[in-house]
């Protein structure tokens, strides 16, 4: 037996892996390594209890401090804005919150974007991620144009919000992404809407992203009310 392969089984041990060989004539056809479910388990809680490990080994995204931040913060506040200069890694931030919500939580998570636009560029990150994440961390049991659902009952929907079907949300965790983008109008309806909801529900988590600006909007409101402590919010700007 050559040096390569037992060099080969030996690292395979030393990770946990169970050997799998299949023998004709005493010779070694193929060599197959699947992990234990006890390395699996190891595994799968080191990448829950470290996402940037998860995000970086996994998805293959080099995440910003800045941005991991802020995942961290969502998981430990039920209400959180984000907020920072275009191209600042929001949407990033919105996806990776998506994941890691269905994928180690099993939640249903609406990630609300303001137009088809964002809403397609999203759902095409989302799809190229999830590709890369093996079944034995999440198993994808169906998708359906932008609704991803996992074994786990973890499900991730992609939507633009109109104000015929607001009241009928009742999402786990709602993302909205780029709400300084929303028409002032839009903005309002769709809070009138959905924030009762997500403000009643005692295990929600609610995130809203947008862009540093002067424009007044609804947004930017939130954002300096959640300053000077006046609404419930935690402020998280991205450099």
């Amino acid at each position: 037996m050559d040096a390569d392969f037992l060099d080969i089984m030996e690292y395979a041990k030393s990770k946990g892996y169970v050997m799998k060989t299949t023998n004709s004539l005493g010779i070694t056809t193929f060599v197959e390594l699947t992990p234990n479910k006890e390395t699996l388990e190891r595994r799968l809680k080191a990448y829950k209890d470290d996402y940037r490990k998860f995000a970086d080994e996994i998805l293959g995204i080099d995440v910003k401090d800045d941005v991991m931040y802020g995942i961290n913060k969502i998981g430990h506040h039920k209400q959180v804005l984000v907020w920072g200069d275009r191209q600042s890694g929001k949407s990033t931030l919105s996806i990776l919150a998506a994941l890691a919500a269905a994928i180690f939580g099993g939640k249903n998570v609406f990630l609300t974007v303001p137009n088809n636009e964002l809403r397609r560029s999203i759902v095409d990150r989302l799809d190229e991620y999830i590709k890369r994440i093996p079944t034995w961390i999440a198993p994808l049991a169906t998708r359906r144009s932008a609704e991803f659902v996992f074994e786990n009952k973890g499900r991730i929907v992609v939507w633009v919000p109109n104000s015929s079907d607001l009241r009928g949300t009742r999402p786990d965790v709602l993302i909205v992404d780029e709400f300084s983008h929303f028409g002032k109008k839009e903005q309002l309806d769709f809070w009138t809407a959905i924030y009762p909801i997500m403000s009643y529900q005692n295990d929600s988590r609610l995130v809203v992203t947008g862009t540093d600006t002067v424009e007044e909007n609804l947004f930017s409101c939130l954002v300096i009310d959640a300053d000077r402590g006046m609404n419930p919010f935690v402020n998280h700007r991205l450099l």
